[in-house]
């Protein structure tokens, strides 16, 4: 699959932007850098002495072939995950890896079979097309661990330990969790693994991770023969872990510069919030093709506000109107053409540590509403 010249531009700002892994930044003496690579760290150190077992951190490249992210781990070929919606693809067989479990078909089959157990941490960013708001980013670290064992075949039993052990290392306390039953192509015996939360925000469940059995074609693939070895996989966003477990409201912290908050995203205590700054919100009415997607959408505006992109709280679709639907006066305002929709898109501009002025917030509108509007006339531009 070949991207379009255009694509290719935007995948180019993504891949070559500023967005250091934060699980591998270190210190001057080594020690992690960031909340996102201590908890790396207390995951491994926790693992080893629940399970007795070293692991062994993997990490891989994020452009990965096709074949790695969806092919060997069985996604459908006509799966939803595929489309070009959620996927930033390269062209000649290479895309951005959208999750860490891309490298594990290269890693199970690099693994010493003389010996009886393995646990493996897989780490890293990786890059979705997705919405942006106060809990979603495109380019998230993610987490996966797996268990190997040529012992006794490893159960429900064993993942559900697994799972409680890595919760509880991560978020630092004994957490009350439900499990709901998923799939993957890549497992059998899928969980989606809930938190129960009672905080400000009320009582509810949130997902914090997804698991399973390794499949044995997974294995046998590997050079693993599946009589002999079993596994266990699970995997997670170290995005919200580290939510979690510091008390932040918004992403974008992990990654702010202002002193007062980035020397607390070096630690794993809970964070103490600086003044919270007011955000600013404006409805653009823009003209786009029919097909066009808030993810398309997220990605053209992320890409055009270049390093203002931090301060995109959210963008949202609140509405949508085909041709038919769009009154005379404002389709030849707007220049709304009979393949195009008509969108009222709302993006939120804030920084968590200033207030944002008014003519840096209305310099930026300008730009986005720029990037956005296809129609042919000039539509409602400020």
């Amino acid at each position: 699959m070949l991207a379009s010249q255009s694509h290719l531009a935007g995948l180019l700002t993504v891949t070559m932007s500023d967005l250091t892994d934060l699980s591998e930044t270190k210190s001057t003496d080594g020690a992690p850098a960031h909340a996102i690579g201590l908890l790396v760290e207390a995951l491994s150190d926790g693992l080893a002495q629940t399970s007795g077992v070293a692991p062994t951190i993997v990490r891989g490249p994020r452009i990965v072939p096709v074949a790695d992210n969806y092919d060997r781990l069985y996604y459908p070929s006509d799966g939803e995950a595929r489309s070009p919606r959620y996927t930033h693809y390269l062209g000649q067989g290479l895309m951005l890896r959208t999750q860490m479990t891309a490298l594990i078909p290269n890693a199970l089959a690099a693994i010493d079979q003389t010996r009886p157990e393995h646990l493996l941490i897989l780490p890293g960013i990786v890059h979705r097309r997705d919405v942006v708001d106060r809990t979603h980013t495109g380019s998230p670290h993610q987490c996966d661990v797996w268990r190997l064992s040529s012992g006794p075949a490893l159960g429900r039993a064993d993942l559900i330990a697994l799972v409680e052990a890595i919760a509880r290392i991560l978020l630092g306390y004994d957490p009350e969790l439900r499990y709901n039953e998923t799939s993957h192509p890549y497992t059998l015996g899928g969980l989606e693994v809930e938190l129960h939360i009672n905080d400000a925000g009320g009582d509810r469940w949130l997902e914090i991770l997804e698991c399973g059995l390794a499949h044995p074609q997974l294995l046998t693939d590997a050079g693993l023969d599946p009589a002999r070895w079993s596994g266990l996989a699970v995997g997670m966003g170290l995005d919200r872990m580290a939510m979690l477990r510091k008390g932040l409201d918004d992403i974008r912290l992990l990654r702010d510069q202002d002193l007062r908050i980035a020397a607390q995203m070096r630690n794993l205590a809970p964070y103490v919030p600086v003044s919270r700054q007011p955000n600013i919100k404006r409805d653009l009415s823009i003209v786009v093709p029919a097909e066009r997607s808030v993810e398309d959408l997220t990605e053209t505006a992320m890409n055009a506000a270049g390093e203002q992109a931090r301060l995109i709280e959210a963008l949202e679709v609140v509405a949508r109107y085909d041709y038919n639907q769009v009154p005379p006066v404002a389709r030849e305002r707007l220049g709304l053409g009979p393949d195009q929709h008509n969108l009222l898109v709302r993006i939120t501009l804030s920084d968590p540590g200033r207030a944002l002025r008014r003519q840096e917030a209305n310099e930026l509108y300008d730009r986005l509403y720029s990037v956005l509007h296809e129609g042919s006339a000039p539509g409602y531009a400020r």
